[in-house]
Order: structure tokens, then C-alpha cells, then sequence
């Protein structure tokens, strides 16, 4: 997950260039990115919400 949230940035950077350079598939290509990160968050704190913390496995 941390890298599709790495490789989505550079989707972002990429999607902002097209953007500044008029070209008419940047919104799509932002908007992938965008997605992407969305998907790596959710999963990166749905990995981390099923991991037990120290007092959680001693009781």
C-alpha cells in the first residue's frame, strides 16, 4: 500500500504537468491518482486497525 501511495504521487505531479501543459486527458489522469491514494489510505488504516497494541495482547 505505502507504494501505490508513492506511486500515486507521482500520478499527481505527472497529471499536473498535463494540466499545465492544456492537455485534455490530465483530469483523468489526476483523477486516478486521486483514487489511488484514496485506496492506499483506506488500506494502510485497515492493516493498522487490525494490529493489537501491547495492552491489547497482554489482557
Amino acid at each position: 500500500m505505502l507504494r501505490l501511495l508513492f506511486q500515486s504521487f507521482s500520478g499527481v505531479f505527472i497529471g499536473g504537468c498535463f494540466k499545465i501543459m492544456d492537455n485534455p486527458n490530465s483530469d483523468l489522469i489526476l483523477g486516478f491518482a486521486i483514487l489511488f491514494q484514496l485506496i492506499a489510505v483506506v488500506g494502510l488504516a485497515s492493516n493498522w486497525s487490525r494490529k493489537l497494541t501491547i495492552s491489547e495482547s497482554k489482557a
